[in-house]
């Protein structure tokens, strides 16, 4: 850990001493920016960010956390993972696209979000092996076009 706030605190120093020098007047700042964007520092730190903060909830998940429990306090931290979000995408599905088209009054609306429950919850189904037949024409709702995207878990620490 000592090594770790080594690290932390010459990096610190690194970006502090970046910024001086930007704003010194030695270097013009626009030229300073479009150094440190063309060396993709910004990205870098992202990057190295996403990398630990994923094998820190691996981590806390395998050594830590019980069951549906969500955070732990830890070497004077509190930890907490949180849940990514789970979005639904209906792009291609003409059902629902031409019912988005049509949005020019309230009914519309309210047509589109009821497809899109009804795509949402034949998907889910489809999930656990159970198909979903439409009351209408009784053949099984397609759900290959639904396109669901899965953010990544996030982690909040907070000293204790």
């Amino acid at each position: 850990m000592d090594a770790t706030i080594q690290l932390i605190s010459n990096v610190k120093n690194a970006i502090k001493e970046l910024e001086e020098h930007a704003l010194s007047g030695n270097e013009s700042e626009h030229l300073a920016f479009a150094e440190i964007k063309s060396e993709n520092l910004d990205e870098l730190l992202k990057e190295s960010l996403s990398k630990i903060q994923s094998n820190a909830i691996e981590i806390l998940r395998g050594n830590y956390l019980e069951h549906n429990q969500k955070s732990v306090k830890a070497d004077g931290f509190k930890f907490t993972v949180r849940a990514g979000s789970t979005r639904y995408y209906y792009t291609g599905i003409e059902e629902i696209e031409n019912a988005k088209n049509e949005l020019k009054n309230s009914e519309a609306q309210k047509k589109v979000k009821d497809l899109e429950a009804k795509y949402k919850v034949a998907f889910q189904q489809k999930q656990k092996g159970v198909a979903m037949f439409d009351e209408e024409t009784g053949e099984e709702i397609d759900v290959s076009l639904v396109n669901v995207v899965h953010s990544k878990d996030g982690l909040t620490v907070k000293p204790v």
